[in-house]
């Protein structure tokens, strides 16, 4: 299941690698496809689909296979919801030097908007709300008429992704991506190593290190991380199921170090979700 955009979390990627190794046929569906998935030859052997939606007004995980006897693996990509936000945003702004000054080459140009996709409306840290808050939350809850996301929501996308096979996290991609060879019997290798680089690593470094520079105020910040306290929690709780899958696998897991990925993680986060994280250990 692929985050619907504007933000890049992965999904095409995970389609991508499929199709390198091997899988057979892919599908790949924009927004709004959920219903299609009524088709029977997407639940031929060793077919993957790239669900590139929300959960749909009724639509239940039966839709996605559970208790109907499809034989059916789920997985998923996720990103941290303010990396996202920092990556596009600094992009935008980028973008928009880049047209007004006009000295960037094309490359340079098309590589901001492809990131930027600047016909979506782009969150500002001031927002006081903003339609793409809480997105990955949207994604497994759907759309409820308001774009304003409830503890309840949680609650209903933390019981569906209990039953989600596999949970690929991008600020631990070379540790949650071996879930693929222990799931989805996906072989280890040159392809799987080039692909498990440092690509994300470095976009995050890069967006980090402009934090620090104070492009956005420790209040207009503060905001953004409010706005979307829910999507951070939900974040939260699929990095630990998809550690407890990797402790199942008997793969390594990511060091308690390792798992600060966002400025003032410490500070700001870490004690809101510490419920989650323990709720997902014990589940």
């Amino acid at each position: 299941m692929h985050i619907p955009g504007p933000y890049h979390s992965g999904g095409r990627f995970l389609r991508s690698l499929a199709a390198d190794h091997g899988v057979g046929n892919t599908t790949t569906y924009g927004n709004q496809r959920f219903h299609s998935l009524s088709n029977p030859e997407l639940w031929e052997d060793r077919h993957f689909t790239d669900l590139e939606d929300r959960f749909c007004p009724g639509c239940t995980l039966r839709d996605l296979g559970c208790g109907t006897g499809k034989a059916s693996i789920l997985s998923t990509i996720v990103r941290h919801p303010l990396n996202m936000f920092l990556h596009r945003w600094y992009a935008c702004k980028d973008r928009d030097h880049m047209m007004k000054k006009n000295h960037a080459s094309e490359d340079a140009l098309h590589k901001k908007e492809t990131v930027c996709q600047h016909t979506d409306y782009v969150c500002q840290p001031g927002d006081y709300t903003c339609q793409h808050d809480n997105i990955n939350l949207q994604a497994f809850v759907g759309y409820n008429g308001s774009w304003v996301m409830t503890r309840a929501d949680l609650e209903l996308a933390k019981s569906r992704l209990r039953n989600f096979d596999v949970i690929v996290i991008v600020e631990h991609l070379s540790h949650t991506l071996q879930l693929t060879t222990t799931r989805l019997g996906w072989t280890t290798g040159p392809l799987l190593d080039r692909l498990n680089s440092t690509l994300h690593e470095s976009e995050q470094s890069e967006d980090q290190d402009r934090f620090q520079r104070g492009e956005i105020t420790p209040e207009q910040w503060q905001q953004v991380i409010e706005r979307n306290s829910l999507d951070i929690e939900l974040y939260d709780y699929m990095r630990e199921l998809s550690f407890g899958m990797l402790q199942e696998d008997r793969l390594p897991v990511p060091s308690e170090d390792e798992r600060i990925v966002t400025p003032q993680w410490k500070n700001n986060v870490l004690a809101t979700t510490r419920r989650s994280v323990q709720e997902a250990r014990i589940e």
